[in-house]
């Protein structure tokens, strides 16, 4: 299944986050014993959908209409903030 979001994205502010330069992401990185990556994968659903909000991106198959009861992800438009960089240290 897949869903469509671009009406509803194009509607959304933009939140723009320039690439870093490669250069610059070693400079920063030098100097470390340890280096990780963490995805945030446990970040994903569990942001709570305000009902009056859930049926703008509802969906409809063959068998029913569904709405989200969680974020299905941080949505471009939503007030919560969390998928975008940060620094850890």
């Amino acid at each position: 299944m897949c869903k469509d979001f671009r009406a509803l994205n194009q509607a959304c502010p933009k939140d723009t986050y320039p690439l870093p330069r490669i250069d610059m992401m070693v400079d920063r990185t030098s100097g470390y014993s340890v280096m990780s990556f963490l995805d945030v994968f446990s970040g994903y659903h569990q942001t709570l959908m305000a009902k009056e909000d859930a049926e703008k991106i509802a969906f409809i198959t063959d068998f029913d209409t569904y709405c989200y009861n969680v974020m299905p992800r941080l949505m471009p438009c939503s007030k919560v903030k969390g998928g975008e960089p940060r620094s850890i240290r």
